[in-house]
């Protein structure tokens, strides 16, 4: 099989295809609670190819458990529980194209269905990014879009659906010291991971990196 990590002019190549089944075993406890193990099959199809300066993949997967456990409140409190059975499957998209040495642009997509619904998952989650580097300077930037992430289950179901921006610039004085400045949900979206802990809106933040 080629080497699809060296950009060539053929466009000749096999795709990279794997198969992997996993098992997962989990315990969680703490002084007040003990939670049954959590058992859980993952099933995972990847396919990747690359044409040029052009890569691009789909993964499928499906997984299937029992004794979920997730943290969710009881009594206001937040507690590691067996939620019960687990069963989805969904598929993924990545792709990446560098139109020269300068820029770069890649983006990914999930699609999830659950059978049973599970804190914190998102039924679609795509992104779009880019990265600009020339001479000392260098900008990435990112959008994201999460659609139908479950904060709550069961009677009080609650969704979120917001977009995300973020963009960091850097600039390289030397070889040793690199400024940089991030910025992170530049759109100022209101939303919650996890009920009752809104996260922070627009947020800005800065520093030096040094490589010695």
């Amino acid at each position: 099989m080629p080497n699809n990590n060296n950009i060539s002019e053929s466009t000749n190549y096999w795709p990279l295809i794997l198969l992997s089944v996993g098992v997962v075993g989990l315990f969680a406890f703490s002084w007040w609670w003990l939670a049954l193990p959590e058992r859980i099959w993952n099933y995972e199809l990847s396919w990747q190819h690359q044409v040029k300066n052009f890569s691009y993949g789909a993964n499928f997967f499906y997984l299937k458990g029992d004794n979920m456990i997730q943290t969710v409140r009881v009594d206001g409190k937040p507690r590691n529980v067996n939620t019960g059975e687990i069963e989805n499957y969904g598929v993924e998209f990545e792709a990446k194209y560098k139109v020269n040495q300068y820029l770069s642009f890649n983006t990914n997509h999930a699609y999830l269905h659950m059978k049973h619904k599970i804190v914190a998952a998102p039924e679609y989650c795509g992104y779009l990014g880019a990265n600009f580097s020339y001479k000392k300077w260098n900008v990435l930037a990112g959008l994201q879009y999460i659609n139908n992430l479950y904060i709550t289950i069961g009677d009080n179901e609650q969704k979120e659906i917001f977009c995300l921006l973020n963009a960091t610039v850097g600039y390289a004085i030397n070889k040793i010291v690199n400024l940089w400045v991030r910025g992170e949900n530049l759109l100022a979206q209101k939303y919650e991971i996890n009920l009752g802990y809104p996260m922070p809106r627009s947020t800005v933040m800065g520093g030096v990196r040094l490589s010695l």
